[in-house]
C-alpha cells in the first residue's frame, strides 16, 4: 500500500508525525478508548468494532439501524446510539438489547453521544435526514437519564455532533458541524442543560470533538482536513493535518491516554455512480494526556 501518511503542521504539542493505525473502514466515527481496546462505529459497514493496540479488529458486531454515537457506563456497559431507528442499544459481549426508544424525541436522526459519569446519556438530534434532501431544520439535544426518563436538553442546534464532559461533570461541549462552532451548556444536577455560550467559531464544518488535561478541545475540521487544538478561551493554538483524507472524529486513548487516535475518511464517486467511501485511522503521540469523558 502506498504511503498515505499525513504531514504533521506546526503545533505546540508535536512529538511524532500521525501514522496510520487502521485500514480499510468505511467511515470510522465515535472513537472511544476503553478497556485497552478502540471501539468505534464503522458507520457505512453498518458495523460496531473493536480494535486492539494494533490496529487489528477483534470483534465486530453488525448494526442495521446504523451505528452512531457510543459511551461506556459506570459499571462498563457499552452504549450505542442507531440513527435510523433512532434507539439506544446496550452490548454486553454478545448480547445487544434496546435500552431507549427515543424515536418520538427526534426529528433527524441520532448522532453522536456522550455518557455521564453517572450514567446520564446525551445524544445529538440531528433535525434533519442530510441524506434524503429534507429541508435543513435545527438540531437538539436529547437527554436520558439512568432512571429510563427521557427529554430535550437543548434545543436551536445547527446540526449537533461531537459532544464532550469536562472532568468534574459539570460541563458539556456541544459541536454544531453546519453552524461551525462548538457552544457550551452547564450540566444541571438533574441532567438539564442550562447557561449556553459560544466557547469558539471555526473556519469551516466540525465533527468530533474530545478533552484533555489542559481543558483543551481537539476538534476534527472535516473538510479542512485537520484536527485542531482549541485552547480554554476558544483560540486554536495546535493542529495536525490528515490531507487529503477528511477528519472525522477523534480520541485521547491508550495506557497514559497520550496517544491522539484520528479518525479519517476519502469518498470518492463509484463505478456504479454512488459514493465509494474508504476510512481509516491515524495516530500521533501528544505531550498533554486525555481528561473527562468521552
Amino acid at each position: 500500500m502506498a504511503d498515505t501518511s499525513p504531514n504533521l503542521q506546526p503545533g505546540l504539542s508535536s512529538m511524532s508525525d500521525p501514522i496510520l493505525f487502521a485500514d480499510d473502514l468505511s467511515f470510522p466515527e465515535s472513537p472511544r478508548w476503553y478497556g485497552d481496546t478502540l471501539w468505534l462505529s464503522d458507520v457505512h459497514n453498518f458495523c460496531l468494532l473493536q480494535l486492539n493496540e494494533e490496529g487489528q479488529v477483534v470483534r465486530s458486531w453488525p448494526v442495521p439501524g446504523r451505528p452512531a454515537g457510543l459511551g461506556f457506563t459506570p459499571d462498563g456497559v457499552l452504549l450505542m446510539a442507531t440513527a435510523l431507528d433512532r434507539k439506544i442499544l446496550r452490548i454486553d459481549d454478545d448480547h445487544i438489547e434496546m435500552l431507549a426508544d427515543l424515536s418520538h424525541l427526534t426529528t433527524g436522526l441520532l448522532n453522536d453521544m456522550v455518557v455521564a459519569a453517572d450514567g446520564t446519556l446525551y445524544v445529538g438530534d440531528t433535525g434533519y435526514d442530510i441524506s434524503s434532501g429534507d429541508p435543513a431544520c435545527p438540531g437538539r439535544v436529547i437527554c436520558r437519564r439512568p432512571d429510563g426518563t427521557a427529554f430535550i436538553a437543548a434545543e436551536d442546534i445547527g446540526f449537533p455532533n461531537g459532544m464532550a464532559i469536562t472532568p468534574d461533570g459539570g460541563t458539556l461541549y456541544v459541536a454544531e458541524t453546519f453552524s461551525k462552532r462548538i457552544s457550551r451548556y452547564s450540566i444541571e444536577f438533574d441532567g438539564r442543560l442550562a447557561d449556553r455560550t459560544i466557547h469558539a467559531e471555526l473556519e469551516g464544518l466540525v465533527d468530533g470533538i474530545c478533552l484533555d488535561a489542559e481543558g483543551s478541545l481537539w476538534a476534527a475540521r472535516i473538510q479542512a482536513s485537520t484536527f485542531i487544538r482549541i485552547d480554554r478561551g476558544g483560540r486554536e493554538i495546535d493542529q495536525v493535518s490528515v490531507a487529503p483524507f477528511w477528519a472525522i472524529a477523534c480520541m485521547l486513548g491508550g495506557a497514559q491516554r497520550k496517544t491522539f487516535f484520528m479518525c479519517a475518511a476519502e469518498i470518492t464517486d463509484g463505478a456504479d455512480g454512488r459514493p465509494a467511501r474508504r476510512g481509516m485511522i491515524f495516530t500521533k503521540d501528544v505531550s498533554v494526556p486525555g481528561a473527562g469523558l468521552p
